[in-house]
């Protein structure tokens, strides 16, 4: 049984809109930065920004999550009702921890934490629309890739015939705070694979799964896998990456050279190191990289579904953003993919790597 992408809806760094990504493919955006009050430090970071409102309140959320559902039901030929019954896959790291932020900045006592729950954006769709089938993941960085293959694999066991799955990344003080302290964030130009330090961002995918092609055709989700490592717990070695990145070939019966675009993690930390040596060992002839955190950022548990809708994007027009010091990646012999070179249709491997030893691969054919 197939399992196939037949719509998505986005809002990211470069855009709002498919239509509005689209158009700055030519000339992408930059990064922006945000605030921190470190100890005594005030510090202006770079960060990649995608909503208007700093920190999002819960009502906010909701409705934009809301919003791109509806979206990418619109692009896929059907009606808003269908929100009603679709079963609804959720992920991310923050979901509402700005509005624990805003309720209850000092000097407001922290009281309570009761009302703020992975449940509260699954109840909104209950309330609203009466769809109790709403599943939230939350496991660090791979937290919309499991909402991604929960959805899947309910497909491929005929529990339902489609699904919709959103990832989602909001910004909040905690985040910031922690991964700075952590040394884990750029304070510059995010340079993944070629220097340690990353750029967090924010921002929103949904994509509707379906166990039949629609007319035109779609990307065919071949495989998904998740293996969760416990050799550290802030990185993976590199046999663990190539087991899940292996693991997610055989599946799909797919030999590595087959593979023609690869999508890495690519996340601008001792990772970086590990998850090269494991491309070079499963492919002898690496295909090009295509690298699309400097044009997003990191945006944790929302990271698969959105980097896999902007790399749709990308390849639906046939090109891909110029990467920012081209020059210096040249100077490593990395062998990453031209602006005009995505073909027409191929397959593309997508890693999403994160903390806690999570692990997840996906294998399109586009």
């Amino acid at each position: 049984m197939g399992v196939y992408i037949s719509a998505y809806s986005l809002c990211c760094a470069q855009g709002d809109g498919a239509a509005a990504v689209a158009e700055q493919l030519s000339a992408p955006r930059t990064n922006s930065s945000r605030s921190l009050n470190f100890l005594t430090q005030n510090l202006q970071l770079p960060y990649f920004k995608a909503f208007d409102e700093d920190k999002l309140s819960v009502s906010s959320l909701c409705r934009l999550i809301e919003q791109h559902i509806l979206q990418a039901l619109q692009a896929a030929g059907k009606d808003a009702a269908t929100i009603a019954r679709v079963p609804i896959f959720l992920g991310s790291t923050a979901y509402v921890i700005a509005q624990y932020e805003i309720t209850h900045a000092p000097p407001a006592p922290r009281t309570s934490v009761h009302a703020y729950d992975l449940g509260e954006i699954a109840d909104y769709f209950l309330q609203k629309y009466g769809n109790p089938h709403v599943v939230s993941c939350a496991t660090s960085c791979t937290s919309s890739a499991n909402a991604l293959l929960y959805a899947r694999n309910m497909i491929e066991r005929g529990w339902c015939e489609e699904a919709m799955v959103v990832g989602f990344e909001t910004f909040n003080d905690l985040t910031l705070n922690n991964f700075y302290a952590l040394g884990l964030l750029a304070d510059n130009d995010y340079l993944p694979l070629l220097q340690e330090g990353f750029v967090l961002g924010e921002g929103i995918a949904a994509l509707l799964l379906q166990k039949e092609s629609p007319p035109g055709g779609a990307p065919y989700l071949h495989a998904a896998q998740i293996r969760t490592a416990t050799d550290s717990f802030t990185s993976s070695r590199r046999e663990r990456l190539y087991e899940v990145m292996s693991s997610t070939l055989q599946a799909a019966c797919i030999a590595p050279e087959q593979v023609n675009l690869i999508k890495p993690c690519a996340l601008g930390s001792d990772t970086d190191h590990e998850e090269i040596a494991a491309l070079q060992r499963l492919f002898p002839n690496l295909p090009p990289l295509a690298l699309l955190k400097p044009f997003l950022g990191y945006t944790l548990g929302a990271s698969t579904v959105l980097e896999t809708v902007y790399l749709l994007i990308c390849l639906q027009h046939h090109r891909l953003p110029e990467l920012p010091h081209a020059a210096q990646y040249a100077a490593h012999n990395l062998p990453l993919a031209h602006t005009d070179q995505p073909a027409a249709t191929g397959y593309a491997l997508i890693n999403t790597f994160g903390f806690g030893g999570s692990n997840a691969c996906l294998l399109l054919e586009y």
